[in-house]
């Protein structure tokens, strides 16, 4: 998919202030509807069983090997599930930390060592990133299940522990 200027102009411009109050309120966008999780413990199983199916593991996998920085990563899945109205934006960044987490020990698992930021993180802007996720290579999407990579154990019911070893009662 290549993005010429005049569709990154349109993507990526600011909202005029107020236009939301100029939209048909019959159909408003994900995002200004009730939000599906209020939960950040419910959203976050949501994001793990998205991000553990088939196929988008695989997406995954294949973007880690290919040294994808996390904290991107993280945040396009983050911000994706904002913008489809799963989520408000405060549980949103309460997501970040934990979908980080999940996304280091899953390549630590697989033997990958994790890229945390860019490369160049303090001169990358949305172009750069942009252009960055276009380039990446189809072909490192594996092929084969969860088993058969050896990580079943993403794949089974939650342990009695959070992804950050806190049990689960002590809040």
């Amino acid at each position: 998919m290549n993005i010429n200027n005049k569709q990154k102009a349109k993507l990526f411009s600011p909202v005029i202030p107020g236009s939301s109050l100029t939209t048909n309120p019959e159909t408003p966008h994900p995002w200004e509807q009730p939000p599906t999780f209020v939960n950040p413990e419910d959203a976050m199983k949501h994001i793990m069983s998205i991000t553990f199916s088939d196929g988008a593991l695989q997406h995954f996998i294949g973007l880690l090997r290919d040294g994808a920085p996390v904290l991107m990563i993280t945040r396009t899945v983050v911000f994706a599930g904002f913008t489809k109205g799963l989520y408000t934006p405060d549980v949103a960044v309460l997501l970040y930390e934990p979908t980080a987490v999940m996304f280091i020990k899953l390549a630590e698992k697989l033997g990958i060592d994790p890229v945390l930021y860019p490369r160049e993180h303090e001169d990358m802007d949305i172009d750069d990133e942009i252009s960055y996720f276009q380039n990446v290579s189809p072909e490192v999407i594996l092929q084969g299940r969860a088993e058969d990579m050896g990580i079943e154990e993403f794949m089974e019911e939650p342990s009695e522990e959070n992804l950050l070893g806190v049990p689960n009662g002590n809040r």
